[in-house]
């Protein structure tokens, strides 16, 4: 009985060191990161957006020498707008530039959260707040970047935002104007007048700065801006129109 207890151990043990000699010869399922990436970007091409998610964090855990880390985080952030969701689109973003302000494709989020604000532009009236940050971000982008591959782009979408804020502050400005509330309205032309001089509005602008503080009482400043309107503007619409109102009685208003 001893010596059948004896055999049955020694056969136990021989199986086991037996499996784990096959265990050791095994070879080991390495991951490539290459791979996962490629099949990310299937998965985004094809608008499984959750998926390859899941595939692009896995690359960000696994990736100890960063290659495919920093891409990985890029095209996170490119399958939330993907999926129309701006917001954590520029979050993560903004969260690749704070860990990769160097990379080569830092520009490219920058253009992406302009280009986030840009496409939220609807027109001069509903769209000054995209307009402002838009106007930002391809700026920043210009000078942090300045030999980015679009600035091409970013020179036309500067213009258009700064056209969007130019008529949205003449759109305020003569809401007070013709309620007779001249001082915030010439405030308000006096803005667009220092930060927006290229507007195809300028030359009303004149105009109603030189009636409204002419309406206020304040002749020196009325005058500056009704010479300037006949200097810049001599055959222009305003010109005669300016003089003929300058020329009645005053209605003060503040």
């Amino acid at each position: 009985m001893r010596k059948l207890t004896l055999f049955l151990i020694c056969l136990v043990l021989l199986f086991a060191v037996s499996c784990a000699k096959k265990d050791e010869v095994r070879p080991a399922a390495q991951y490539n990161m290459q791979e996962s990436f490629a099949r990310a970007n299937e998965l985004i091409a094809k608008k499984y957006y959750n998926e390859a998610r899941r595939e692009l964090e896995l690359i960000k855990s696994r990736d100890t020498e960063m290659k495919y880390a920093p891409l990985a985080h890029l095209r996170i952030a490119d399958t939330y707008l993907g999926e129309k969701e701006p917001e954590p689109a520029v979050e993560e973003y903004r969260k690749f530039l704070v860990l990769y302000p160097s990379h080569k494709y830092a520009s490219y989020a920058m253009y992406q959260i302009g280009m986030v604000y840009y496409k939220q532009i609807e027109d001069y009236e509903r769209g000054p707040d995209a307009a402002k940050r838009a106007l930002k971000e391809f700026m920043d982008l210009n000078e942090r970047y300045p030999r980015n591959p679009y600035r091409q782009n970013t020179v036309l979408y500067i213009k258009v935002s700064r056209r969007v804020l130019a008529r949205h502050a003449f759109m305020v400005g003569e809401y007070y104007f013709k309620r007779k509330s001249y001082r915030p309205a010439v405030q308000r032309f006096a803005e667009l007048l220092s930060q927006y001089p290229e507007s195809d509005r300028v030359e009303e602008t004149l105009y109603r700065l030189a009636v409204g503080h002419d309406r206020l009482g304040e002749k020196e400043q009325s005058q500056k801006y009704l010479n300037r309107l006949l200097t810049e503007y001599p055959k222009g619409d305003f010109a005669e129109k300016a003089k003929k109102d300058l020329a009645e009685p005053a209605e003060k208003d503040g």
